[in-house]
């Protein structure tokens, strides 16, 4: 394993500022970064979500990180987490979410704040010291030009240790409650205990699970007899 650093930007949509903020202006943590200059045809200028007001939007949400886990915030807005990598979840309510590497969650968002101003959203890194800014775009109520910034700063990522706030948030995914779903076992008949580590072999830094890390036949898997 070579570690090649933090990323130095997240993307929405495969968009993403470096060296600049779209809510630069206000005093948060991304004040020391100066203020993006988008006209809006930028190969980088972000991805405008355009909704209209007082309808309900199913909003997909999915995490390609490598490594850095991520927390989304929709400004004034609540998200009803209704699905979680393609399986109907009982409903509930949040403020923000936090989903790692290859999850995936459906969210109802409901447009019934003021129509005539833009808010923000917001993915910030979790679990991990937070060397990269948050990726920043808009919630645009189409009455209003994307170009109009919210009036309020961009939510705020909770402390990447925060995980009395992650656990809260895990305890609240319960499959959706179905009488042909039959309930888990009370018992098992044999207990398996996983150990993921970093372990130095051959001078090298490797993932290992109950310290085997893992070793490719010297002939490829497809080509084996």
């Amino acid at each position: 394993m070579r570690w090649i650093g933090e990323p130095q930007s997240l993307l929405i949509n495969g968009r993403g500022q470096f060296g600049c903020s779209l809510a630069a202006h206000y005093s948060n943590d991304n004040s020391s970064l100066s203020q993006c200059d988008i006209t809006g045809h930028e190969q980088w200028a972000p991805y405008i979500l355009r909704v209209d007001p007082n309808k309900t939007y199913r909003i997909r949400l999915s995490s390609t990180t490598a490594l850095a886990s991520l927390n989304v915030g929709i400004g004034n807005h609540k998200m009803l987490v209704v699905e979680a990598d393609g399986n109907y979840l009982q409903p509930f309510e949040t403020d923000d979410l936090d989903i790692y590497s290859g999850e995936s969650y459906s969210v109802l968002l409901k447009t019934s704040q003021d129509p005539s101003q833009n808010y923000w959203i917001s993915f910030g890194v979790r679990a991990r010291k937070p060397q990269t800014p948050q990726a920043l775009t808009l919630l645009n109520y189409k009455a209003n030009s994307a170009s109009k910034l919210p009036l309020s700063p961009p939510p705020v990522t909770p402390r990447w240790d925060d995980y009395a706030h992650s656990k809260a948030f895990t305890n609240k995914v319960k499959a959706l409650d179905h009488k042909t779903i039959p309930k888990p076992p009370s018992t098992y008949h044999r207990r398996i205990i996983l150990l993921n580590t970093q372990n130095k072999m051959d001078g090298y830094t490797r993932w290992s699970i109950n310290n085997v890390s893992l070793s490719l036949p010297a002939t490829p898997l497809l080509g084996a007899p």
